[in-house]
């Protein structure tokens, strides 16, 4: 897992966003691993191909107004990896041995992030206005079976995990409960807003405006 946040990290310098890491798109060279699929890869927009069109999310005026410029190309590279290995989580279950070091990985991550990205994102109403917060791709689609949930939030580790089954999940930071993970008490069968706009290909996202 180590090796692949390397992977992801050079990624996240040379491209940006990956936009679809996943299981199924890291291959082995013998021991060593390597990202494949780079179709959807840009470096400030977050995006879910959807039909003919995309679901997407730019952070490029939020960096350019808010970020300060000494400090926006090591911030927008976590972001980048922060994003990327969240997706990565979202396909493989708790007990995957990769999962242990890609959580440790995005704690880290969001404790860089919490001050001066993550809390002025969701300060206000500018950047993610009304449903957009907890709508897709700031909600991100789970891609495998065995994790209680159909999307989790962005900014919400706890929720993360939670539905990898991660005892004292309580204890990973959050600003914003996840929509579309099954929490205690709710009924397994949940269907969340933003799911059902990836359904159907409405609800689009263009821009952080």
């Amino acid at each position: 897992a180590r090796k692949i946040g390397a992977l992801v990290a050079a990624c996240a310098a040379s491209l940006g966003f990956h936009n679809d890491l996943k299981v199924d798109n890291i291959m082995f060279r013998e021991r060593d691993p390597c990202l494949i699929d780079f179709d959807l890869a840009d470096p400030w927009i977050i995006k879910i191909a959807v039909t003919t069109s995309y679901i997407k999310y730019s952070f490029e005026e939020f960096f350019s107004e808010v970020v300060p410029a000494e400090q926006r190309e090591d911030l927008a590279q976590a972001l980048r990896r922060y994003y990327d290995l969240f997706c990565l989580s979202l396909s493989i279950a708790g007990d995957h041995p990769w999962f242990p070091e890609v959580l440790v990985q995005l704690v880290e991550l969001f404790k860089v992030l919490q001050k001066p990205v993550f809390e002025p994102l969701l300060a206000g109403k500018r950047w993610l206005p009304g449903s957009s917060r907890t709508e897709i791709p700031i909600e991100v689609m789970v891609r495998q079976g065995g994790i209680t949930a159909i999307t989790v939030n962005l900014f919400d580790l706890q929720g993360n995990a939670f539905a990898h089954g991660i005892p004292h999940w309580q204890a990973y930071p959050s600003l914003l409960r996840s929509n579309g993970v099954h929490w205690p008490g709710q009924e397994s069968t949940i269907m969340s807003a933003a799911t059902a706009s990836v359904a159907d290909g409405s609800n689009v996202m263009t821009s952080g405006l």
